[in-house]
């Protein structure tokens, strides 16, 4: 396994934990054949406006959800983004550095692929990072 920079542990710590606010996120990118902290935040709002259109990365997200009929569970979902305007060669290597990036971004309750912002919102997020969801995609 690579070695994980301190930073990108320490927010992939933050937004792990079980105190974690609704909404907290880490974006991660790809440098070379690792991976790289780009932003933390907190909304999904703004992570929509964090991802780039021409980039390929990855997202921790951690939504507080009732599961189960227990409410304010923390959600921690894992998200690949591709970018609709990302080249060919970017999503290829996004997908080798996948497994890579689910070790480094854990744990993770769910997982969604991501190849749009039309319909990234909360609501879509909430309901289709369940296995049992169906489709996980988000366009």
């Amino acid at each position: 396994m690579q070695r994980t920079e301190p930073a990108l542990k320490a927010a992939i710590a933050k937004v792990a934990d079980l105190q974690a606010k609704h909404g907290d996120w880490v974006l991660v990118g790809i440098k070379g054949t690792s991976l790289e902290l780009l932003e933390t935040g907190n909304g999904v709002e703004t992570l929509r406006d964090a991802l780039k259109d021409d980039q390929c990365n990855f997202v921790l997200l951690t939504l507080r959800l009732t599961t189960q009929q227990v409410p304010d569970q923390p959600r921690h979902i894992f998200m690949h983004w591709k970018g609709p305007k990302a080249k060919a060669m970017q999503k290829v290597k996004a997908n080798e550095m996948e497994g890579l990036a689910l070790q480094t971004l854990k744990p993770n309750h769910g997982q969604l692929e991501v190849v749009g912002k039309n319909n990234f919102d909360e609501f879509t997020i909430s309901e289709k990072w369940a296995p049992e969801a169906g489709s996980h995609v988000i366009d």
